[in-house]
């Protein structure tokens, strides 16, 4: 496969977050004209040998596809099913009339489908879509909702759908931030902030912003109380992700330190 396919691997080796390392990436290797990329987490596992052939042959063969991805078993009991049909967003129905409606019942044929989200732990993208789009992944998100904001403007400017292989799968262990921790909610609530901005729906759309905004921290407050471990420390990080939010509906500053294990940092700045 490598020889038929011209594969390169590349790994960073710092711990810049999930966004910048993916942004070095592409812009390290700009001169090397890839056709693809793929974006793996480094606990996540290619189960099945034949992954990465299915996407890219089902990528040669259908360009209405700007994200594609394998079904995602996970590590958490809870959630062990098999995710074949991708991520649905809780308040899609609000947004749909703005990022342009999809059908997630559309099956092109038995093996793909049609999604809202493809999970960024397993993820290839057309190299030519990445290049397009300024800024990529804002590495001010560090973790959670990079991928978000990078297919919402696919489908919005490109016209591209994001779309499951429901004959491929891998495995991700969620080692890191994954699940529910501190860490994850931190980012998950903060995030949900700038990616709503990003796309347009604080300034353009306010109620709708408010509303999902007090839909998010609700969901945190929730997964707080029914947390047994690290308690305080969610609490504190959710408070953290206020401050944040704060700062960024006041002044349009967003917090751009990237070390995730240091968020009590801060640095300020108009993005």
């Amino acid at each position: 496969m490598q020889n038929e396919y011209n594969l390169k691997i590349f790994y960073s080796k710092e711990n810049v977050g999930a966004a910048e390392a993916r942004n070095r990436c592409i812009y390290n290797n700009l001169n090397q004209k890839f056709d693809y990329y793929l974006f793996v987490d480094d606990d996540s596992y290619i189960s099945d040998p034949n992954c990465i052939i299915k996407l890219l042959k089902e990528f040669d063969n259908n360009n209405q596809i700007g994200v594609l991805g394998p079904k995602i078993a996970l590590k958490n009991v809870e959630y062990n099913s098999i995710m074949s049909s991708g991520y649905e967003a809780p308040w899609k129905f609000q947004l749909d009339d703005y990022t342009k409606k999809i059908n997630g019942n559309n099956f092109m044929h038995d093996n793909l489908r049609e999604v809202y989200l493809q999970e960024g732990s397993c993820a290839m993208i057309h190299a030519d879509l990445l290049i397009k789009e300024e800024g990529i992944f804002p590495s001010e998100y560090n973790y959670y909702y990079e991928e978000t904001l990078l297919q919402s403007k696919l489908r919005l400017y490109h016209q591209k759908i994001t779309c499951v292989l429901q004959n491929s799968y891998i495995y991700h262990l969620q080692s890191g931030g994954g699940g529910l921790s501190s860490h994850a909610l931190f980012y998950l609530l903060r995030n949900c902030s700038y990616y709503l901005d990003d796309i347009g729906i604080k300034n353009r759309m306010p109620q709708i912003y408010t509303r999902v905004m007090e839909g998010q921290k609700k969901h945190i407050n929730h997964c707080i109380s029914i947390n047994v471990n690290d308690t305080q420390e969610m609490i504190n990080r959710r408070d953290l992700a206020l401050k944040d939010i704060k700062i960024f509906e006041e002044t349009g500053k967003r917090n751009t330190v990237l070390n995730e294990f240091n968020i009590n940092a801060s640095s300020y700045e108009l993005i």
